[in-house]
């Protein structure tokens, strides 16, 4: 099944597949590309969305950051994010895509109600020596900073910079997060070169909420669960943003 949806990321064709079910009977499975239905073009603009009030979703009074690289370069401001969304009910931090400025990082310093640590182990690893050394990073707090509720979405692609930015409104039981777990893979990247021209990478350190708590394979649990269902990415809406808006409507 794995490879199944694997060779669907790439259709170019009709495709058929002989499947073998628990009782060791034999069915074909098979895929038309003239008979799936159409993609809407806005599918692809969720992730899109700009900062600024979720007036198309009938509430001006949430404001709405994207994180996402492409979606935020610093513009508007940590601090003018801060001033224009202090009015509001609520302020939705979307973090479901790749953070790639150091704007993303003051930005959640805006929101701390205090300062608190993001925490390494750093393995030491030789014939005489098997310890860890520990390291650790200060979040402080920046002015000025935002006092309302944050609501954040997650899911399985926020993954690294995008977890570790997080972490600290985790610490600091700062906000709600709705959607799915994220990866849970987060730390620097060590390399290795195999024999035979092959190389694998992974995560060479261990990495800690503040309390010492595990990350590695835990990641950022949603304190609200919400899966998108096909019918609403088909429709070219946003389950987890809605469910965000939801939450907040009833505050």
């Amino acid at each position: 099944m794995r490879n199944i949806l694997i060779e669907l990321t790439v259709l170019d064709g009709d495709r058929t597949w002989t499947l073998r079910k628990p009782d060791d009977s034999v069915v074909q499975a098979s895929l038309e590309l003239a008979n799936l239905p159409g993609v809407p073009a806005d599918l692809f603009s969720i992730s899109a969305r700009t900062a600024g009030p979720l007036d198309d979703l009938g509430h001006p009074d949430i404001y709405y950051v994207n994180l996402d690289g492409p979606a935020y370069d610093g513009t508007p401001t940590p601090a003018q994010i801060v001033a224009a969304a202090q009015p509001s009910k609520a302020l939705v931090l979307d973090g479901r895509g790749y953070p790639d400025t150091t704007a993303t990082w003051s930005l959640i310093r805006h929101l701390l109600p205090a300062a608190t640590y993001v925490r390494f182990n750093y393995p030491i690893r030789s014939p005489f020596i098997h310890e860890a050394e520990p390291d650790e990073q200060l979040w402080g707090q920046e002015l000025p900073t935002y006092t309302g509720p944050v609501y954040v979405l997650v899911g399985p692609s926020t993954l690294s910079q995008a977890e570790h930015i997080l972490m600290p409104l985790v610490s600091t039981d700062r906000a709600v997060f709705v959607g799915r777990e994220t990866a849970g893979s987060n730390g620097n990247i060590t390399g290795v070169m195999l024999p035979g021209a092959m190389a694998f990478s992974f995560t060479g350190m261990e990495v800690l909420f503040d309390d010492g708590s595990t990350f590695h394979g835990i990641g950022i649990p949603p304190t609200v669960e919400v899966h998108p269902t096909v019918a609403a990415l088909a429709a070219g809406l946003d389950d987890e943003l809605q469910a965000a808006v939801d939450l907040i409507a009833a505050l």
